[in-house]
């Protein structure tokens, strides 16, 4: 497995794909994927009655609000011979248009404690200064980008359980301090007990 197979592996493990498009670059050779996805506790469960589907269930109300915080993966490679793919570059994101003033202290403070793993920024339009923006950067990307790493992998320096393990922590980090933002923001929920990141994905 290289970079590229690693990174969309663990990509579809950890998050919901609802939108996927690929292109060439026409000035380059290199080859944009773009996904669009959303925190994997919105995907819908499927409605199984004797081993009949019979639709999805709804999703949880205490989930419905991950829907503001939609999540933008660009990928770059360069298309080797057969099916390989050489990952030139990443970006994970998560942009969310919500009033989030009055909890900036402890999202700030939380935005500490993910630092390693997350970059987070305000936007704030000129015209516009009542509507703010929060982005959630995943790390992942300068990760990916190390040039040892990718060298470490075709060298056989680094294993790979190693390596999807390193990326797992990425993905869920990210996704983690997604559903941290939403459990602040709108369900007015007390963070002060979150002192260091997790290893599991949140759930609750």
């Amino acid at each position: 497995m290289n970079l590229y197979e690693l990174f969309n592996s663990q990509l579809k493990k950890r998050l919901y794909i609802v939108f996927h498009e690929r292109f060439k670059a026409e000035a380059s050779d290199l080859h944009i994927e773009r996904f669009v996805a959303k925190h994997f506790l919105m995907k819908p469960e499927l409605i199984v009655v004797n081993d009949q589907i019979h639709g999805f269930k709804k999703v949880s109300k205490k989930y419905a609000n991950l829907d503001k915080f939609p999540i933008y993966v660009e990928l770059e490679y360069l298309q080797l011979e057969g099916e390989e793919r050489l990952l030139e570059g990443a970006d994970l994101y998560a942009e969310a248009n919500i009033t989030f003033q009055e909890k900036l202290p402890e999202i700030t403070r939380l935005a500490k404690i993910y630092e390693k793993h997350v970059v987070l920024e305000r936007v704030v339009p000129i015209d516009h200064e009542e509507s703010e923006t929060l982005v959630v950067y995943s790390r992942l990307g300068e990760l990916l980008m190390d040039g040892f790493l990718a060298q470490d992998i075709e060298e056989g320096m680094i294993p790979i359980d190693d390596v999807e393990t390193l990326i797992s922590g990425y993905l869920v980090s990210f996704i983690n301090f997604i559903k941290l933002l939403d459990s602040l923001v709108h369900h007015q929920q007390d963070t002060h007990q979150i002192t260091r990141v997790s290893s599991t994905p949140i759930q609750d």
